[in-house]
């Protein structure tokens, strides 16, 4: 593999996971709360910081990425594609991933942002499409995350718009193939 594909697959890898970053923060404050004891019903501030005023906020940002990714996937997907492009020599490859990635942020965020909610939360998170429910994070009652049972329907419109960018991806690759024969001497 050479050093240029190497750097846009970095390029590649930190676009598909900057969506998940509150996730991951709220991943973190959930895990420091178990580390230090911290039980779900009752306020904990651990080195200053309230836990489940950090929890809430995080849940609410990360709730916001999650829907904005749903619908308008096809845009950061649309940012993935060159350094998709350039990290990947056969079109194989580059279909397989540009598929994957497709589907990863249209559902990874939502995914993730769930999944530690529920585990910051001790699995106290009840969300659905009506906006009903919330977490109780250290002490914290957050209705934050009600958005996120709502954004599973969004899905019926952003996968379809990733779809529609990964079918003109296909396009140019195709037409790219085409060029790139024809121009090609034919071997006997």
């Amino acid at each position: 593999m050479e050093t240029g594909q190497r750097f846009w697959r970095r390029i590649l890898a930190t676009l598909l996971l900057i969506p998940l970053l509150p996730a991951f923060v709220l991943f973190a404050v959930g895990a420091i709360g178990k580390i230090t004891g911290c039980e779900p019903a009752v306020p904990c501030k651990v080195a200053g910081i309230w836990l489940g005023e950090t929890a809430d906020r995080t849940l609410g940002i990360a709730t916001g990425i999650s829907v904005a990714f749903v619908m308008l996937g096809a845009v950061w997907l649309l940012l993935c594609l060159y350094p998709l492009h350039r990290s990947f020599i056969r079109n194989r490859w580059r279909i397989i991933v540009a598929f994957l990635a497709a589907c990863w942020l249209t559902l990874a965020p939502m995914m993730f942002s769930l999944m530690a909610a529920s585990s910051a939360a001790s699995g106290r998170c009840q969300f659905n499409e009506g906006g009903v429910g919330g977490c109780t994070f250290f002490g914290v009652p957050s209705q934050a995350g009600r958005d996120l049972g709502a954004a599973f329907w969004g899905i019926l419109i952003g996968y379809p718009l990733c779809l529609l960018l990964l079918i003109a991806y296909l396009v140019f690759l195709f037409i790219r193939w085409r060029r790139t024969s024809a121009a090609s001497p034919a071997t006997p």
